[in-house]
């Protein structure tokens, strides 16, 4: 059974607005020496670029602060908390932009990217799923 989330036409985001919806991912382990089988969830948030929608874990990769929010320009997002850029087609960094410590940063650590998710429209809603990313 594959592992998505149905988002209703009433809360499908507007151009350049998201909405973050709750993904449940069947068999993951939610802590350590927690038992196989066992559910959880993740926080997904759902982009309208205006050329599709993009779903990406909502965990920047910078701090792990939340992604919704963030500005968008093309299909590249920005974090609202410290300026980062990724990428919502590859979950790639694009830009590192730091206010605090973005030195620091990429000196001890190569930046890694997020999670991206299928979205597919179906009827009037749209489906996220844990699948590869879909065509919009």
């Amino acid at each position: 059974m594959a592992e998505e989330v149905r988002v209703p036409s009433a809360q499908i985001p507007r151009r350049g607005r998201s909405v973050v919806v709750q993904l449940t991912l069947q068999g993951a382990r939610e802590a350590v020496g927690a038992e196989a089988g066992v559910s959880s969830t993740q926080d997904v948030v759902v982009f309208n670029t205006g050329e599709g929608f993009y779903a990406v874990e909502n965990s920047c990769p910078h701090k792990g602060w939340p992604l919704a929010g963030g500005s968008l320009e093309g299909c590249e997002l920005r974090c609202p908390w410290h300026g980062w850029c990724v990428d919502l087609k590859t979950g790639e960094v694009t830009d590192m932009e730091d206010i605090c410590c973005s030195r620091a940063c990429t000196i001890f650590r190569r930046p890694k990217g997020i999670s991206t998710f299928g979205v597919r429209k179906e009827g009037d809603s749209l489906v996220v799923t844990k699948n590869e990313r879909t065509t919009n």
